[in-house]
């Protein structure tokens, strides 16, 4: 019997041996099958990402993505913003109703807001540039209606470029984005 029980023992050990690994060679297989139904992404320098789940919970509004590589499920796409400041223009001939009219070429200097983009995306889309614009130019009427234009010099447009601006504060600090300033090119009456 002693000589049953020293190849019982080896038997033991061979097979429990076996079963690790096999245990291991499972895991390891488990391992790279999630990894290989994920993917790298990268956030692009002056841009922020965030998570898109088409088949499930759609746009992730809580985590902001920096710049940086990312390891996201194959069914995940990462979107991107660039908050890095832009531009939008404006040429436009207002008209009120005391007859006075007047052209204003103005330009605003903005950036979508850090941690805002998914927000910013959700609700303008990547067309948001047309918001901005309609803003811009609601802000410049709403000034203009308030100066005192029967002379127009660089001291007029001087006291009214931190007014536009901070009118289009008002609006795009809740809407996702940050005003830097307004600069005015141009304002001239049309008469």
């Amino acid at each position: 019997m002693p000589h049953f029980s020293k190849y019982s023992n080896l038997f033991l050990y061979l097979f429990s041996c076996s079963i690790l690994i096999y245990a291991c060679d499972s895991e390891s297989s488990a391992s790279f099958q999630a990894d290989s139904e994920m993917q790298t992404v990268v956030v692009e320098p002056g841009h922020e990402g965030f998570i898109f789940r088409p088949n499930s919970t759609g746009v992730e509004t809580d985590v902001p993505y920096r710049e940086g590589s990312y390891e996201i499920a194959l069914d995940e796409e990462m979107l991107q913003y660039s908050i890095m400041q832009d531009t939008a223009d404006l040429d436009k001939d207002f008209h009120f109703e005391n007859g006075t009219s007047f052209n204003i070429k103005a330009r605003v200097f903005y950036h979508v807001s850090k941690g805002r983009a998914s927000v910013v995306h959700l609700k303008f889309g990547r067309n948001f540039e047309i918001a901005i614009n309609d803003w811009l130019e609601d802000s410049c009427k709403d000034q203009l209606s308030k100066f005192d234009l029967t002379v127009i010099n660089l001291n007029t447009i001087g006291r009214l470029e931190p007014k536009i601006a901070e009118h289009l504060r008002d609006i795009a600090s809740i809407e996702g984005f940050s005003i830097e300033y307004v600069e005015i090119e141009n304002l001239e009456s049309l008469f």
